[in-house]
């Protein structure tokens, strides 16, 4: 693995992750450069390939190559077909707002017992005439887990942990 990677998992997050997640600490450095490979020989993806942007694929996708690939492609075809979606995002920006006070999406304090943040995601406060279409598609977006991770958000350390639980309340 390059230099731009050092692991500070602890020992139970270590024994977690690999529980959990498939994840070798002997094997990591060659699964990130397997993976780097793989992108580098993809002419039409231009991705970063540094350790820690690809280890989120390969952790979200228990450390399967195939699947990390897929993941990737996934994220990079989103993005560059919904540019819109993601680029110039203004938390001030009304519609978002009028969302965001809605209660739909209320990320709860603290983590839980695993050290996870958590979210509760109450549907049926949505009002649908507040929702354009374009606002409504990008929030799915968000929501959706279809990129299999999040990268927008940097986590503060490379915790297994720092993944989102989402709760679904009806």
């Amino acid at each position: 693995m390059t230099e731009d990677y050092v692991c500070t998992l602890d020992d139970a997050s270590l024994m977690k992750a690999a529980k959990e997640l498939n994840e070798d600490p002997k094997e990591r450095d060659s699964a990130v450069q397997t993976l780097r490979e793989w992108l580098q020989q993809q002419k039409w993806l231009r991705t970063p390939t540094d350790s820690p942007f690809l280890l989120a694929f390969l952790r979200t996708r228990k450390f399967s190559q195939l699947a990390a690939r897929t993941s990737v492609e996934k994220y990079w075809t989103i993005r560059s077909e919904n540019k819109d979606w993601f680029d110039d995002i203004d938390p001030a920006d009304p519609k978002i707002q009028a969302f965001l006070k809605l209660g739909v999406f209320v990320l709860l304090p603290g983590r839980d017992k695993y050290g996870q943040k958590m979210a509760i995601e109450r549907p049926d406060n949505m009002i649908n005439e507040l929702m354009q279409p374009e606002v409504r598609a990008r929030i799915k977006a968000w929501s959706s887990c279809q990129y299999g991770v999040d990268l927008s958000m940097k986590p503060k350390d490379d915790a297994p942990a720092e993944s989102f639980r989402k709760l679904n309340v009806d």
